[in-house]
């Protein structure tokens, strides 16, 4: 037991820094200083109190007699009824506003180790893969949809299951098998369907792309061990779904959603191209839904500052198959979260099964978020490995995201007509931000944002130095 802790002495700081990380980031739920709302309160909580109360009292959480004149719960795919972590919370203390908002916080944890294993898979140093599982579980689309919370539980699982599945390529082990199908069965009892539905379809053209090419260079040995594997995933992830399931095709001819929605309804809730404000002004999205054309709380893909700019130095080093395909999910994946902005999105509506059946194009975001981290990790971890390599490059990289802030802010300070009332900003936190505008919005967020970046540069350059 000592020489396996001794072992993944670095993998258990590493996730106990991760957690520290979640505290800090999200401090105003950790310490219980504020609560999660809207949604979570409306919504969810109701849903897993009376799941709590069910099992608490040795029932089954079939019939929801409380609305909608009564309802089947247990076909309710949001209602948790069969999702693991909300059983054992309910069996072992019960939910409330308290218990709900822990729930938050693991699963916030689920997700930053999921990216930090992931990361690590794919030859990305430790350290960096640390950082790579802070910026996930810290990214704008976490902090946006904090209230929709089978959104953060789908993107929590989303990172295990592209682990599971790397790995089961690489290694060919039946164990990870068995994890991918476990994953997607959470991923399918606890989260949204549309990120089942977009993962399965992303699997699938990786399984069939794998099999052409097996069979392409006749390796029948290993096509049919690569079959046999994905038809565990696939027996292992029916016989788990299976009470969820039967449960929902029981319900199914109470339910009219599964008739399909029309294409204007499936087109609401965008990502938009103002919206990539919030790369670099996080802040900017916190309020003028107007200005973005969409709900704010589909606007904000933040990945900081350090993440961001080491984008481009991918493609200042050999470009590999990996990275081919993380780049080719971050443009497809980008462009479908823009709605009715491309066609791509009413493309899918119509050529591919399900895709009718659920709205919000922005929910996509996570899809082209999580390949966006992990390009700017094999960046990152590029320019450790070889320093004096990239360090010109990056000190290029931030000197121009430097002059690009700088120019935005002196825009915004223009529009802004020159009034800051920065005063109220330290008297008055929420009287400021009620009355502010989103010029000023950027002006307080790009100060802080200058501040950062100086001292990244500094860094830089002095570890060139040194």
């Amino acid at each position: 037991m000592l020489s396996l802790l001794k072992k993944n002495k670095e993998t258990l700081v590493h996730l106990f820094l991760l957690l520290i990380a979640i505290g800090i980031i999200y401090w105003p739920l950790s310490f219980l200083k504020y609560s999660l709302k809207w949604d979570t309160t409306d919504g969810y909580l109701p849903l897993r109190y009376f799941l709590s109360e069910c099992l608490r009292n040795g029932e089954l959480p079939l019939w929801q007699p409380y609305t909608s004149l009564g309802y089947p719960f247990h076909g309710d795919p949001q209602s948790a009824t069969w999702y693991l972590p909300a059983w054992v919370i309910s069996i072992c203390f019960g939910y409330n506003m308290t218990s709900i908002e822990l729930e938050f916080i693991f699963t916030l944890f689920i997700a930053g180790t999921g990216m930090y294993f992931l990361s690590k898979a794919i030859s990305i140093s430790a350290k960096t893969a640390l950082l790579l599982g802070m910026t996930y579980i810290g990214c704008g689309f976490f902090v946006s949809n904090a209230q929709h919370f089978t959104w953060i539980i789908s993107a929590a699982y989303l990172p295990w299951i592209a682990y599971c599945y790397w790995q089961l390529h690489n290694t060919n082990k039946y164990g990870y098998a068995l994890l991918t199908a476990i994953f997607l069965w959470l991923l399918t009892t606890g989260g949204y369907p549309a990120f089942l539905l977009t993962i399965g379809y992303v699997l699938c053209l990786f399984f069939l792309v794998n099999s052409i090419k097996l069979l392409y260079l006749k390796d029948y040995k290993k096509l049919v061990k690569y079959l046999q594997l994905n038809l565990v995933i696939g027996l292992a992830f029916l016989l788990l779904s299976a009470a969820m399931i039967l449960s929902v095709l029981h319900v199914q001819y109470g339910i009219n959603r599964g008739d399909g929605l029309s294409i204007e309804d499936v087109l609401v809730g965008p990502f938009s191209f103002k919206s990539c404000l919030s790369l670099i002004f996080p802040f900017a999205v916190l309020k003028n839904p107007d200005f973005f054309g969409a709900d704010l709380s589909m606007v904000n893909v933040y990945i900081g500052l350090l993440v961001l700019v080491c984008i481009p130095l991918v493609f200042r080093q050999k470009i590999t198959t990996t990275i081919v395909v993380l780049l080719g999910l971050v443009s497809f994946f980008f462009l479908l979260s823009l709605g009715g902005t491309t066609p791509l999105r009413a493309w899918l509506y119509y050529c591919l099964p399900g895709m009718n059946l659920f709205r919000f194009p922005a929910l996509f975001r996570i899809f082209f978020i999580i390949p966006l981290i992990i390009l700017a990790g094999i960046a990152l971890d590029n320019y450790l490995k070889n320093n004096e390599k990239y360090r010109a490059e990056l000190v290029k990289l931030l000197i121009a995201l430097l002059f690009v802030l700088l120019a935005i802010i002196g825009y915004a300070i223009f529009k802004n007509n020159h009034a800051l009332q920065l005063d109220v900003l330290f008297k008055n936190y929420e009287q400021y931000i009620n009355e502010s505008i989103i010029s000023r919005q950027i002006i307080v967020q790009g100060i802080v944002q200058v501040v950062l970046l100086f001292i990244l540069l500094a860094v830089v350059i002095w570890k060139g130095k040194n």
